[in-house]
């Protein structure tokens, strides 16, 4: 309708030009103008709305980049920064950088931030996150608030914590996640500012109460992520660019290589499920896939104790004396193990060096020869991997097993597999992996018809696809830094 209402001014003012040609009485030369005058006001309006489209996005890529950041930091510190001084002028040594503490409570607060009940709010530590300077400004200029659940800035002491206290809401108060509650929330004041500070620690406008967006500058740990309504002084203008995370969501696979598919790591507590005896019933998959592995008969030990850790990491110890074995069950063959094209991963310190399966994906229990099965484990000499029915490739003296040790495998429907221990490529099989199964069980430890594995299982990464070079080194040198490996 607009570009039809363009036109339509167009052709009067055209005809008013070409009929009046010697001149124009002042009526004529008013209506030419006051055509112009609408035109010109078109031609703003829409600009002003172009302007105010990319600032929007301009702000949601910013706000997706800390996040990112947000779980580079977790995975390198093992906790959430506390926000900035949002009172902090540019230039200032505190601008962009995390407060030395934000506890939630008035006496451990550092100034400039807000500590409240179960939220501390300040601006985003763009600087502490390596974002630099202006990486936490939106488009309008003004610093991104940041509010977080205090637990979480505190190194080790959120590994439990599943969730956040952080509750976000629709416009009619309707929880928009699963469990309601986040971590931490990232707010842009959008083009009114409300609540917001400029990069020179001003505040640039009140938070407005009464007003539905009022609920993300009010410093309490209740946020709304509304529908957009910039029509002035309604009460339910609501212009704020909001987004958030939850604990769970913010690292699913280790050392930052995206995609994994099974991600089972003992170091962490919260994954395990143990009694008193530190008998473990169930081992937690920390991907997105979310499975979780079942003790049958007899059950790994998980320890614990300082004197025994490895590598200062806790760990599952397995038995071949009474066969402890885990088991994920029911896998989708789609999602889970593909028959062509995937990679897996397991840390491991053998007790004893002996013909075992550490981890095999079957399609049952037992280990099935003839159903091209696949395994990782060890022989009474050294490392192996199998592929049944299309032969094995094995490398690795058992003498180089005494200490932590990272073994991968990875299997390509072009060029065969290929098998590295501790960073290194030891065999390679040019075999093919036509005949393998989809896998319906994973089994961790041993299988109905391989020996048990003796010794401790530390941590074990799956993919649905071949790791480039450059993603298993990355993973490798992280496992390598945690668990002690040694190459």
């Amino acid at each position: 309708m607009q570009n039809n209402r363009n036109l339509n001014l167009y052709e009067l003012k055209e005809k008013i030009m070409r009929q009046y040609q010697q001149g124009f009485s002042l009526i004529e030369l008013a209506i030419v103008l006051v055509i112009s005058a609408v035109m010109f006001g078109i031609t703003i309006t829409s600009l002003n709305s172009q302007y105010e489209i990319s600032a929007y996005k301009v702000t949601q890529t910013k706000l997706d980049l800390v996040k990112k950041a947000m779980a580079n930091y977790l995975f390198k510190f093992g906790r959430l920064p506390c926000p900035a001084d949002p009172t902090a002028a540019q230039g200032s040594t505190a601008y962009a950088n995390e407060v030395a503490s934000c506890f939630s409570n008035v006496a451990a607060c550092s100034t400039g931030i807000n500590c409240g009940t179960n939220v501390v709010t300040g601006a985003v530590p763009t600087a502490t996150l390596g974002l630099g300077m202006l990486g936490g400004i939106d488009a309008w200029e003004n610093k991104i608030i940041y509010a977080i659940d205090p637990r979480f800035t505190q190194a080790n002491s959120n590994k439990c914590q599943v969730q956040g206290k952080l509750l976000i809401s629709d416009d009619n108060g309707n929880l928009l996640n699963a469990s309601g509650t986040a971590t931490y929330v990232l707010v842009s004041a959008g083009k009114n500012k409300g609540g917001a500070y400029n990069d020179q620690g001003l505040l640039s406008v009140a938070c407005k109460a009464g007003t539905k967006e009022a609920e993300n500058c009010n410093l309490d740990a209740t946020f709304i992520d509304g529908s957009f309504n910039d029509t002035s002084g309604a009460t339910s203008y609501f212009d704020d660019v909001i987004s958030w995370d939850i604990n769970h969501n913010m690292q699913q696979c280790p050392a930052g290589v995206v995609g994994c598919n099974i991600w089972f790591d003992a170091a962490d507590p919260c994954s395990v499920t143990y009694n008193s005896s530190n008998v473990v019933s169930a081992w937690q998959d920390k991907s997105s896939s979310n499975f979780s592995a079942a003790s049958g008969a007899a059950s790994p030990t998980y320890v614990s104790t300082t004197s025994n850790l490895t590598n200062g990491n806790q760990y599952l110890l397995f038995s071949s004396g009474s066969n402890t074995l885990m088991s994920v069950s029911n896998l989708s063959a789609t999602t889970a193990f593909p028959i062509t094209d995937f990679t897996e991963v397991v840390v491991f310190l053998p007790t004893s060096v002996r013909a075992a399966a550490i981890i095999n994906a079957a399609d049952s229990a037992a280990y099935n020869t003839t159903n091209a099965d696949r395994l990782i484990g060890t022989n009474a000499t050294g490392m192996t991997i199998y592929k049944m029915a299309l032969g094995t490739i094995s490398d690795v003296t058992a003498a180089s097993l005494t200490a932590p040790t990272i073994a991968t495998a990875t299997i390509s429907s072009s060029v065969g597999q290929k098998l590295f221990v501790n960073g290194a490529q030891v065999a390679t099989s040019a075999v093919t992996t036509s005949t393998f199964v989809s896998p319906s069980n994973f089994n961790i430890g041993g299988n109905a018809s391989v020996a048990a594995f003796d010794g401790r299982i530390l941590e074990i990464v799956t993919y649905t696809r071949v790791l480039s070079d450059l993603e298993r080194q990355q993973l490798e040198s992280y496992l390598a830094t945690k668990w002690g490996v040694v190459y």
